[in-house]
């Protein structure tokens, strides 16, 4: 059960992390939400595919809210093989890095710059 200030969290984060382009629904974010939240405080989460950062701000959102974990983002930032063959060459380092920083999870947030290879 969530109580009052949290819910009030929670819906800010709603509108802010859909605000962010992405294909995470409100309900996966709201259980990776819970999921990093509950981390037991031992190790790092780790991310693979982060692309613009949706599913990064509802995970490190709920780090921020539990015990504060790091989050690893690993992503090349150069979008998926599709978004290439529509818009050519792109980079999505810059958005997902201002878009960390909106939520102000940029304190928990590392960007790993490579694939999960």
């Amino acid at each position: 059960m969530l109580m009052d200030d949290e819910l009030g969290r929670v819906e800010r984060l709603k509108k802010l992390a859909g605000s962010v382009q992405g294909f995470l629904t409100e309900a996966e974010g709201l259980a990776l939400y819970d999921y990093a939240k509950r981390c037991s405080g031992r190790g790092v989460i780790v991310e693979i595919g982060s692309w613009k950062g949706r599913s990064s701000i509802w995970l490190a959102s709920g780090s921020k809210h539990g015990r504060k974990i790091t989050l690893y983002c690993i992503d090349p930032h150069t979008g998926s093989p599709e978004c290439r063959e529509m818009f050519g060459p792109i980079c999505t380092l810059d958005e997902f890095l201002h878009n960390i920083h909106t939520a102000k999870v940029d304190n928990l947030v590392v960007p790993v710059v490579k694939t999960s290879e």
